[in-house]
């Protein structure tokens, strides 16, 4: 049996924290089925880590 560990990251337009995490659990909400349909996955926990703001270069 093997683990493995995902890491990235979903830039987003908006200009509110809480409008970005709705958006992140949508997108999670449409991943999770994804991870369900394939057999040899035995179990998966994805989630939401942080949500920083980018400040906008001048």
């Amino acid at each position: 049996m093997f683990r493995t560990e995902l890491m990235g990251f979903l830039e987003m337009d908006t200009d509110r924290e809480c409008d970005a995490r709705v958006l992140t659990g949508r997108v999670l909400g449409e991943i999770r089925p994804v991870f369900s349909e394939h057999g040899a996955i035995q179990d998966c926990d994805i989630g939401i880590a942080s949500v920083t703001e980018k400040l906008l270069a001048r």
